[in-house]
């Protein structure tokens, strides 16, 4: 379970109940001396705090057996009492509560300033990676795990990683890990069964979210897409497939492996989506000259209502809204955005906003 404000909640009962306590026994006592002593309350008041207190001035002693005995038997509860007390306060800082009560507060203010975030479900293997890959491509995202010392090893690997310990079935954990402001929720955990109750759970608190789930088989795969998975990975195809093309085309297979895992590595692929206003916008690929301008290669484009067009040619137009696939270095990629952006329209291109906007 993540941590709440019970154990904060129980600490305050215990330190108020000691407080308690302590005005109990001085008014009790104070009422006590009047009545044995015959002293007025202020006296009785001060007797009993100064010997409480274990200060014993001696400006004030009891005159009667009776009042001496009440002495014992107040000394006796007070130190038994402190003790109590002492050792309750430290227990609440030898087992970690108040740290760890400081590092719940710290990591649910940093989780509530997410906005479009990704929730990632197990720090596995493909968790894992998940996480390594969002985080080089700055994306913000929060991951929840429930095995302590596989959370352990991600923090290890991903220092500074946002991750709550917990159970990602129980929608208090996703709503600690802002589900309702999530964008994606990726579910990586081996079990099938978890991984259904999991995207159900996130599609109850949030019907907009985009869930991209791994199965085992195909059959589970249609399971989760039934209870509302955007996108379902099916982990035996993917080796399959996988070792099938590292047999048919291994140069490709090592090519895409360096893709994605090697974050040093010269080429990116990326998607860059084409602005309703830019100068793109009705223009065909010979005219904008990505190539010579960026150096970025464009290899597909996606438009607006989901049409792919692979391997695009040179007499393409470019509509708004369209998301061009790209490969470059990162340098390429960032001068392809900076130059999707500038205003260099001629007055015959502007006419083609019309044709835009339809």
């Amino acid at each position: 379970m993540i941590v709440d404000d019970s154990f904060l909640r129980e600490s305050i009962k215990k330190i108020l109940k000691f407080i308690f306590l302590i005005i109990f026994l001085i008014l009790f006592a104070s009422v006590s001396f009047m009545m044995i002593e015959d002293w007025s309350f202020f006296k009785s008041l001060w007797f009993t705090v100064v010997t409480i207190s274990t200060v014993g001035y001696g400006d004030i002693t009891p005159q009667t057996n009776l009042g001496r005995m009440f002495d014992i038997l107040l000394i006796v509860s007070a130190i038994s009492l402190f003790a109590y007390s002492a050792s309750s306060i430290a227990a609440l800082l030898i087992e970690g509560n108040i740290s760890t009560y400081i590092r719940y507060k710290r990591l649910k203010k940093m989780i509530e300033t997410l906005k479009d975030h990704v929730i990632i479900c197990g720090l596995g293997k493909t968790g894992l990676i998940v996480a390594r890959e969002l985080r080089r491509a700055g994306i913000p995202f929060v991951a929840i795990e429930k095995d302590e010392n596989a959370l352990e090893k991600a923090k290890e690997h991903i220092p500074g990683i946002l991750a709550i310990l917990g159970d990602a079935t129980e929608d208090s954990v996703l709503n600690f890990a802002g589900i309702r402001k999530a964008k994606f929720v990726v579910v990586t955990t081996q079990s099938d069964a978890d991984n259904i109750f999991m995207i159900a759970s996130a599609k109850t608190l949030n019907p907009k979210v985009k869930i991209i789930a791994r199965a085992s088989d195909e059959q589970a795969a249609l399971k989760m897409k039934r209870v509302g998975a955007t996108e379902v990975v099916p982990q035996d195809v993917i080796g399959a497939t996988r070792m099938a093309a590292y047999i048919i085309h291994p140069a490709v297979v090592h090519f895409l492996d360096l893709l994605q895992n090697s974050g040093d590595f010269a080429l990116k692929l990326e998607e860059v989506v084409v602005p309703e206003n830019s100068h793109f916008c009705g223009r065909l690929l010979k005219e904008i000259k990505i190539p010579s301008k960026t150096g970025a290669i464009i290899i597909g484009i996606k438009r607006k209502d989901g049409e792919f067009i692979i391997s695009p040619t040179s007499s393409q137009m470019i509509l708004p809204g369209d998301i061009l696939i790209v490969l470059g270095r990162k340098e390429n990629i960032e001068k392809l955005k900076a130059y999707i952006k500038e205003d260099q329209k001629s007055e015959k291109e502007k006419k083609n906003d019309s044709y835009c906007r339809r």
